[in-house]
């Protein structure tokens, strides 16, 4: 299947990465530095897994814009806003590209599909995590330990909600047309209620 998102897709996935680090920016907790969850992880990264490498020299600065345009939305300051930006899509990147994507349109098809895909979440999820704490360390305060163990839990918690769904858009031997639009539509949901849960507990 050609990998060409339409423009509106890609609009509209960039458009979700700005306004999802926004709000999550926004509900993080007072204390802490970084978000309780971050599901524009998931987005940003679906949206390069999607979509042919040669697209990503625009892709890439375009996410690193949005993302960080959400962090300075909601009061992070500029300088953080950009690292923090640049930070969550070299996330995106290395799960796109330990995922296989710089190869093959990935799928979800197979038990090795799967593990590549909990491989490639914990990868760029571990890779955030290291980025975010290291900004936090040189220009805040927060622990680097405890930093990275946040980010890489709300990264990766995003990356294996989201990109599950992301992999079986279009793809009719995963399952049938229908179940997979319900598959999806569970994937969704589930993400946004896991996104409201861990807020409310913050």
């Amino acid at each position: 299947m050609p990998r060409a998102p339409s423009l509106l897709a890609v609009t509209a996935a960039l458009v979700s990465v700005f306004a999802l680090s926004s709000i999550s920016v926004a509900l993080s907790p007072e204390s802490s530095d970084v978000a309780a969850f971050w599901p524009a992880a998931g987005v940003g990264t679906a949206l390069l897994a999607l979509t042919r490498p040669r697209a990503w020299s625009a892709l890439v600065p375009a996410l690193v814009l949005v993302s960080a345009a959400g962090n300075l939305l909601s009061g992070r300051e500029a300088t953080v806003s950009l690292l923090f930006g640049v930070a969550n899509v070299t996330e995106n990147l290395v799960t796109a590209v330990v995922l296989g994507a710089l190869v093959r349109r990935p799928w979800l098809r197979t038990r090795r599909d799967l593990g590549r895909l909990v491989t490639a979440g914990l990868a760029g999820a571990l890779t955030a995590g290291v980025l975010v704490a290291g900004v936090v360390a040189l220009l805040g305060d927060d622990d680097f330990v405890m930093v990275v163990a946040d980010v890489a839990a709300s990264h990766g918690a995003s990356e294996l909600l989201v990109l599950p769904a992301a992999l079986l858009l279009g793809d009719p031997q995963a399952v049938r047309p229908h179940a997979s639009r319900g598959w999806a539509s569970i994937a969704v949901v589930a993400t946004l209620a896991v996104f409201v849960l861990t807020h409310l507990e913050g």
